[in-house]
């Protein structure tokens, strides 16, 4: 086996991450009764532990492990915490399941995910882990038929004309009932910037299991396909919290009898392998998640992928100007591009934009410094091209075929 060396975390954040499970061995349970044994700020760890989406995790944990040692003021706090979520977990579960009737009775295929039935498939008990909303994923051609069921249904339209007008593929579509506050999220793609990955694959849709949400049966994706959405999520937004990061450890431990080799075809085929390794060696490293010998191989042999892990997530480590967050999220999608070719299409397109991310170093990428020292050489042309030639439409098409998109 493999030594992946974790990120460089403060106390606080080390107590909540290993807190952050459903399941503790003996050595962990150790580690955190050590640790909360020193000068430990528990406000802190109760601060992390929200803002992370573990707090009822780190809350179940505490009181069993070291409850003596923990401020009373931050367990009642924490417990509070804990029980508001659980009861909006069971709140939501009555929603989703009128909602998934609602979609079969009229024909829409529609598949809930992350949320309720990850907590269910990766953590075995809704309370385990906190869910805000819904999100469903559903084909591209069914979008306008389900946004009129969930008009029926009492739920208004919640995306504002600017994010309408800045997204013509209709990545957004966010409805709420404001009478019980619960929101959902219809989806066919992930996409952010630069970033997008499509959710109504029909891969997905042949593999889905069921589960049973507070005793009402609904669709689910299969673990594999599941674990591969997680992956691609957590790198949309870089890791920056930890919750992103248990989902894969859980799964992993509750599917022993996961099909590795059906994941790696699927991601490699999907253009996300890197982006999966990288979630793989956060979930191997911060929650000892067992990987087969072939995927840790992969892993160690690229070389980045361990580099880009430890510095994530940027908000737990003891110095945060070394980690990598969502305000550098351009730099990871371009070091996680699966090939060299797709990786520069990606930096040329930065380049063309204008991207201030173009202006922070990494040295710790050598691709990312020779990206800059293009885009130094070329950015002046702009100017040139400007006076060379007038026409504004002219040179924003030579701009594009001399510098494509992604």
């Amino acid at each position: 086996m493999i030594r992946l060396l974790p990120p460089a975390m403060s106390r606080e954040a080390l107590l909540v991450s290993l807190c952050a499970r459903t399941s503790l061995d003996p050595g962990c349970e150790g580690r955190i009764r050590q640790l909360a044994q020193g000068a430990t700020d528990w406000a802190c760890v109760a601060e992390i532990a929200k803002w992370h989406g573990v707090a009822p995790l780190v809350y179940r944990n505490l009181t069993r492990v070291c409850r003596d040692r923990v401020l009373p003021i931050v367990l009642d706090d924490l417990k509070q915490y804990y029980q508001a979520s659980a009861m909006l977990g069971h709140s939501l579960a009555k929603d989703l399941a009128l909602l998934c009737q609602s979609f079969a009775v009229r024909g829409i295929p529609a598949v809930p995910f992350k949320g309720l039935t990850l907590a269910q498939t990766a953590y075995g008990d809704i309370a385990a882990r906190e869910c805000g909303d819904i999100d469903m994923i559903v084909h591209r051609e069914d979008l306008p038929r389900a946004r009129l069921v969930l008009e029926r249904e009492g739920y208004e339209c919640a995306t504002d004309d600017a994010a309408k007008a800045s997204d013509p593929d209709d990545a957004f579509n966010l409805y709420i009932k404001r009478a019980r506050g619960v929101t959902v999220d219809l989806q066919w793609v992930m996409a952010d910037g630069s970033f997008s990955f499509r959710l109504d694959r029909p891969q997905f849709w042949q593999r889905l299991r069921t589960v049973a949400i507070s005793g009402t049966e609904v669709k689910a994706l299969a673990p594999e396909d599941l674990l591969l959405v997680l992956c691609v999520h957590g790198a949309k937004h870089v890791f920056e919290q930890l919750k992103w990061i248990g989902d894969l450890g859980e799964l992993l431990r509750r599917h022993p009898n996961f099909d590795w080799a059906y994941f790696e075809r699927t991601a490699k085929e999907w253009s996300c392998w890197r982006m999966a390794l990288v979630g793989l060696t956060l979930a191997r490293t911060l929650w000892g998640a067992s990987l087969p010998g072939r995927i840790e191989r992969a892993i160690m042999d690229d070389g980045e992928v361990p580099a880009l892990a430890r510095r994530m997530p940027k908000t737990l480590l003891s110095d945060p100007s070394y980690g990598l967050g969502e305000g550098e999220r351009e730099v990871f999608f371009f070091a996680t591009k699966d090939s060299r070719w797709h990786q520069w299409r990606h930096g040329l397109a930065l380049s063309r934009d204008r991207s201030p991310s173009l202006a922070v170093d990494h040295p710790w990428l050598p691709a990312w410094r020779r990206l800059q020292g293009v885009h130094r050489a070329i950015d002046p042309m702009r100017d040139m091209l400007k006076r060379m030639i007038p026409s504004a439409t002219i040179r924003q098409r030579i701009t594009q075929w001399l510098l494509p998109a992604s």
